[in-house]
């Protein structure tokens, strides 16, 4: 760190451009698969829009289907099955009804707008949208063109809610991440552990995710969902995990203590429970700071998610973002994007061409620990945030 500037040294500032370069030179070298989880996704929801489910989830019958199309016929070994939920299938129909071209762009339109609108939620700057659009998660969105960047705005609005104390309103956007539901494990556990203070934002979800998932029952029956489980149930059995490289506990044990153990619900439990105790010293030493309880969930959300990549590891946002209102040293934060970088960039460092460099540990769920213990020990050192913008700003309404 500089003294004289409040800067990190100059090896660390340059460590996160030149990360992001390499990151975004490794998925050139796969641009043969480029958008190919868009095309999975607009494939799959036209074929629930043709009634064909048994087709969208059979791994041969969906790759037969999607080699003979022109726009979908790349070397992509991902494009062999619809993997989401049945809700996905119904929320990506307007884009099935589009040409690809036109989709496409509607939809990366649609993402960056969502990542600018987080940006603008959590009370950051507007240039960290741009900034935020060549890290890794943002590369790694824009490449496979993902969800994620719709995942953090739904993240930051549930944080923001959290803060302003408006509990209804936060269990009722919650319950939209049904769509994705390990997205917020650690915040449904933060709301569980304080159930007494928390449970009109619990009881909230329930009706919300409800409606999410009522539309696919009344058109569809339960067959959707009973195809989804079996061929979930198929890949896991087959391939131990969909894809590897997470930046996840669960990747890390896989890694440590190979795939059968590392893949087993006793070994899922652990990580929850290691999850609970973090959340319950975060409160222990900030009980009423909410926006520090919420961040901290935010960070077991991704450590404990069973599968997260790195397209969904753009919810370090918030974390971050509460590290800039209480005044956080601009060292601390340029070092904890660093961190971030050049762990993702070690991530697909491990895969080929590259080589199996990473064969017995997880770079990316290594460095999301050390970001844990650079937020925690910053927030230590903080003085009290700027009583003004949404993330500190509370309401007395519990609505």
């Amino acid at each position: 760190m500089d003294e004289h500037t409040g800067r990190a040294s100059l090896p660390v500032r340059v460590a996160a451009p030149c990360g992001a370069v390499f990151f975004f030179l490794g998925f050139w070298i796969h641009r043969s698969r480029q958008f190919g989880d868009f095309k999975v996704l607009r494939l799959g929801a036209e074929l629930f829009g043709n009634g064909q489910y048994a087709t969208a989830y059979d791994p041969d019958a969906f790759s037969t289907l999607a080699q003979s199309r022109p726009e979908l016929a790349v070397s992509h070994r991902e494009l062999d099955v619809f993997l989401s939920t049945p809700v996905f299938g119904w929320a990506m129909r307007p884009f099935s009804a589009l040409a690809f071209e036109p989709a496409l762009v509607v939809w990366m339109l649609l993402g960056f707008g969502a990542l600018l609108l987080s940006v603008r939620i959590l009370d950051l700057p507007l240039w960290v949208a741009p900034l935020a659009a060549v890290m890794p998660f943002g590369i790694s969105n824009l490449h496979h063109g993902q969800t994620g960047f719709f995942a953090i705005l739904l993240a930051s609005a549930v944080h923001v809610l959290c803060v302003r104390d408006r509990k209804v309103l936060a269990g009722l956007v919650a319950g939209l991440v049904i769509l994705k539901p390990t997205l917020l494990i650690g915040v449904g556990l933060w709301w569980l552990m304080d159930w007494k203070r928390w449970y009109p934002s619990l009881l909230a979800a329930v009706p919300s995710a409800g409606l999410i998932v009522l539309p696919t029952l009344i058109f569809d029956g339960f067959e959707p969902w009973r195809l989804f489980a079996r061929s979930s149930a198929a890949r896991i059995e087959v391939h131990a995990d969909v894809v590897a490289n997470q930046p996840t506990l669960r990747e890390l044990a896989k890694r440590a203590l190979g795939g059968e153990i590392g893949m087993s619900m006793t070994t899922q439990l652990a990580i929850l429970l290691a999850g609970a105790l973090g959340l319950w010293l975060l409160g222990r030493r900030w009980p009423t700071r909410t926006d520090i309880l919420s961040g901290g969930a935010i960070f077991v959300s991704i450590l404990a998610s069973p599968h997260l990549l790195v397209y969904d590891s753009g919810l370090i946002l918030i974390p971050l973002a509460v590290l800039v209102s209480h005044r956080a040293r601009a060292s601390t934060i340029e070092t904890m994007v660093a961190i971030y970088t050049v762990s993702s960039l070690a991530m697909i460092m491990s895969l080929p061409p590259f080589g199996p460099l990473n064969d017995w540990v997880s770079p990316g769920a290594v460095g999301m620990l050390m970001l844990v213990v650079l937020w925690v020990r910053e927030l230590d050192r903080c003085r009290e945030p700027i009583p003004s913008g949404p993330l500190v700003r509370a309401s007395p309404s519990s609505v």
